[in-house]
């Protein structure tokens, strides 16, 4: 059930939508609220993702965007890419990042 802050803070969000972009901006807000939710509903079924090479347990992670990329194999796919293509793989590396 919701709480009234999360009314409240629904509501003014959708208030500040609708003065600044209208009533098809509340529309457009709406339809990539739904999408995202169902993006994570699905998100939340996949245990683990195994990423070049690398698994990563799902249940660790919160429900976010970052889940929602890790369960579609996106997540920093540019990154990725480009430590395979400038790393010696024979070479040991630092962590470059720590989200995860």
């Amino acid at each position: 059930m919701l709480r009234l802050s999360d009314v409240t803070r629904k509501l003014s969000t959708t208030y500040h939508v609708f003065h600044e972009e209208g009533a098809s901006g509340v529309t457009a807000f709406l339809r990539w609220r739904l999408d995202y939710e169902m993006q994570l509903r699905e998100a939340k079924k996949v245990k683990s993702v195994t990423l070049d090479g690398c698994t990563i347990n799902m249940k660790e992670i919160p429900n976010s965007q970052t889940k929602i990329d890790l369960a579609n194999e996106d997540y920093e796919v540019a990154e990725r890419r480009l430590v395979l293509k400038h790393l010696d793989p024979a070479l040991p590396a630092i962590e470059l990042g720590g989200c995860i």
